[in-house]
């Protein structure tokens, strides 16, 4: 259904929209796992002209990418703009908000890495999640863990490309510039100019990060990886790669 600020006040209705699919997880019984000890992060765009409405809530991101107006010796012609924060017990604030809720933080099992866990119990046998945010996880609401979304308003420029949202199995091993600099080359060499390389230069660079990802998580951890979700939204701008390369 339309939320009735959706027009009116956007980060009002996109921070709502959380709360209302968590509560429908919460009721519903006819789905295959149970949203009391399972949950989704989720991150979601909304494009109103120039307005990007952004709500964050778990550890997926958002990167946009931006074309540089002037750069140095050396650099690319794009940069990354990371617009969201993980939620996580790594991040200070986020690990004293579940803190103050009873939760205990288990240290992450080898420096550098980002999975400290919150679990309900000081035995840390009970729930022993690596997000403080998330629709679901109901069974560890007592500690913290919230389906409340972190929500913005950013304008973009005419210097704004594209978007790459992606779960946290894509960053893993995957900077944000290195993801950037991929997807805006690839739709650079894609056959045609203007919008046309944008849509289809989007989906070949999707397939090619997702790739990219999966061969960083078997370099990494052999057999196993997270799970790994992209999405790449050219933006209107997007139809100006290309047209200025000699």
């Amino acid at each position: 259904r339309k939320h009735p600020l959706r027009t009116v006040k956007p980060l009002s209705a996109l921070r709502d929209s959380f709360l209302e699919t968590d509560e429908i997880m919460r009721h519903k019984n006819d789905i295959k796992l149970s949203a009391v000890s399972s949950g989704s992060t989720a991150c979601i765009a909304i494009i109103c002209g120039s307005n990007l409405y952004l709500g964050n809530c778990g550890d997926s991101g958002a990167v946009l990418g931006t074309k540089r107006q002037k750069k140095k010796v050396g650099m690319s012609d794009i940069m990354a703009r990371k617009l969201t924060r993980e939620h996580t017990p790594t991040d200070l604030s986020e690990r004293s908000r579940c803190i103050k809720k009873g939760a205990y933080i288990s240290q992450p099992t080898e420096p550098g890495l980002a999975d400290a866990r919150i679990w309900r119990n000081p035995e840390m046998t009970e729930v022993g999640l690596t997000i403080s945010r998330s629709l679901g996880h109901h069974g560890a609401r007592s500690v913290g863990i919230t389906a409340e979304a972190e929500v913005k308003e950013i304008q973009l420029s005419p210097n704004d490309l594209f978007l790459i949202i992606g779960s946290d199995g894509l960053w893993q091993y995957i900077d944000e510039q290195e993801a950037i600099e991929l997807v805006y080359y690839e739709m650079l060499t894609g056959k045609g100019r203007g919008l046309q390389v944008g849509q289809n230069g989007a989906i070949r660079s999707s397939i090619k990060l997702m790739n990219l990802a999966i061969e960083r998580w078997l370099e990494e951890q052999d057999d196993f990886r997270d799970d790994i979700s992209c999405i790449i939204i050219s933006l209107p701008n997007s139809e100006s790669i290309g047209q200025t390369q000699h």
